[in-house]
């Protein structure tokens, strides 16, 4: 297995946590449960994750 392969289920949580931000949900419930789940599982400094993070400061400015 490669090791840039991501697990299906953690892809999965960063594509719907992705689709969240671009629909101007980046703060609803359902996106801070997935962002909560993905912080514990791959670590907030991951480059998805702090790509997500400029994605919000665009979305809520």
């Amino acid at each position: 297995m490669d090791t840039t392969e991501r697990l299906e289920s953690i892809q999965e949580m960063l594509d719907e946590y992705f689709e969240l931000i671009e629909l101007g949900e980046g703060q609803s419930e359902e996106a801070l449960q997935i962002r909560e789940k993905l912080d514990q599982t791959i670590g907030a400094s991951d480059p998805e994750l702090v790509r997500a993070d400029v994605m919000l400061s665009f979305y809520i400015d």
